[in-house]
């Protein structure tokens, strides 16, 4: 799911490497703290295309190492821009 409303979008680095073709996770970072109060260091943004039901979105994504909770497959939805 696309929150458009939301600051940031953010997905896990492994994210990148099922992308066709595979995405390359920028070296620009950024520090941003969490609603627990905790640090994260994301790495992006990227702009990628996602590709929904026939309709194309372009959309800017933050990379994380982080374990973070995505769908099994969205790989399948982005394309690199």
């Amino acid at each position: 799911m696309l929150d458009s409303g939301a600051e940031i979008s953010v997905v896990p680095e492994e994210v990148a490497k099922h992308c066709n073709p595979p995405v390359q996770i920028p070296a620009a970072t950024r520090e941003i703290r969490t609603f627990g109060n905790s640090v994260v260091t994301l790495f992006g943004p990227t702009p990628l295309e996602l590709q929904i039901c026939g309709m194309k979105i372009h959309h800017p994504f933050y990379f994380t190492d982080a374990p973070t909770p995505v769908p099994d497959r969205i790989g399948q939805f982005i394309e690199e821009c």
